[in-house]
């Protein structure tokens, strides 16, 4: 609604890769693009204005993720943390030492039960407000201080998944934007 917060894009700084997925209407033919964009350095002393700020933890540049991540939750913003699909649990003893996470988002390859378990180890390790593991078809998992959730997908017959995550997210934090519980954000 507010548009995209760029304090924390540095044209001058170091770099990581943008992959840019070029797909035409009414055919599967897919193109990938690699571009390299700048990657805000956790030296500056730039902080997001918005509720809200949201990382990718690839294992490209992680160590100066990881400083963005400890320098937001020292400042009390609200981080979402994407986990993206591999090294899960490297990562997530990597984050364990930092004060406050609002949310880890991780997509889960895994069954409901299955998703739960691995939440609630995850939440236990970390210090999140909220894990959240995306299912696909199955829905998502929630889990938070209360318990854990698990809210089935919409049946629809998909024409592609890409981008599904990142409208999931979207949804999220639009939600949790205007004050719902995690549990209400999920399922909107």
């Amino acid at each position: 609604q507010e548009g995209v917060d760029l304090s924390c894009v540095d044209t001058r700084g170091i770099t990581t890769p943008t992959t840019f997925l070029l797909s035409q209407a009414g055919s599967d033919e897919r193109t990938w693009m690699i571009e390299e964009h700048a990657f805000y350095h956790p030296a500056s002393d730039l902080l997001p204005t918005s509720k809200f700020a949201y990382i990718d933890v690839y294992e490209e540049h992680i160590e100066e993720r990881l400083a963005l991540i400890e320098r937001w939750s020292r400042a009390n913003v609200r981080c979402l943390v994407n986990l993206s699909a591999t090294h899960i649990e490297e990562k997530v003893k990597l984050l364990a030492p930092i004060p406050s996470i609002d949310t880890i988002q991780i997509g889960g390859g895994k069954g409901v039960d299955e998703s739960r378990v691995w939440g609630r180890d995850i939440f236990q390790m970390c210090n999140a407000k909220a894990v959240i593991i995306t299912l696909g078809n199955l829905g998502a998992v929630l889990v938070d201080q209360h318990d854990s959730y698990h809210m089935p997908a919409e049946p629809i017959q998909p024409l592609r998944t890409i981008g599904a995550g990142a409208s999931f997210t979207a949804g999220f934090l639009s939600a949790l934007a205007q004050d719902v519980t995690y549990k209400e954000a999920v399922i909107f």
